[in-house]
């Protein structure tokens, strides 16, 4: 985005051209998309309330219903803040800022939805391409429940890292 400052007589004060994003708001994503607002929440909805929630209608059954989703998963419904959520738009922020590929939201990409499901990985092992093998990351997850490995792939060689198959150290596809 370019931004100038003009003094009298249209004299240039001051010029800068800067980048950035809009991250809307989840009201907001609600109201305009609300398809995207129900495609995020497929990776942590293990009720099915997502697909009660696409046959909705109107914008206040739609909040409604959004808002008895956070609920249900609020870790401390007693306080102000639901952590769950916050968290869960962090990660989805910081999906779309690290693992955004030509049009394609970073949310939607492989790395992006392990990121929102799962966290920050405790390891990362970044493999760049040699003479017999493609560019690839290991993500290692140690904590919370069993040992976790996923395994991405960059096939195109334009940073489009997608998942492996055994897709967990379960052998496990993740919730997408």
């Amino acid at each position: 985005m370019d931004l100038k400052i003009l003094g009298p007589r249209n004299r240039l004060l001051d010029e800068r051209t800067e980048s950035f994003s809009l991250q809307w708001t989840q009201e907001a994503l609600l109201r305009h998309d609300y398809k995207t607002a129900l495609a995020q929440l497929r990776y942590i909805d293990s009720t099915g309330e997502v697909k009660k929630m696409q046959k909705l209608q109107t914008y206040d059954e739609r909040l409604a219903a959004f808002n008895a989703f956070w609920a249900q998963h609020d870790p401390t419904p007693g306080t102000k803040e639901n952590e769950a959520k916050r968290e869960f738009y962090r990660r989805v922020a910081y999906a779309n800022r690290k693992f955004a590929h030509m049009r394609q939201p970073g949310w939607r990409t492989d790395r992006g939805r392990i990121y929102i499901i799962y966290g920050e990985p405790d390891q990362i092992d970044d493999v760049p391409m040699a003479a017999n093998y493609l560019p690839y990351q290991v993500w290692h997850y140690y904590h919370e429940g069993p040992y976790r490995q996923f395994t991405f792939v960059d096939e195109n060689e334009d940073g489009d890292y997608r998942l492996q198959y055994p897709y967990d150290g379960l052998g496990m596809r993740p919730n997408f």
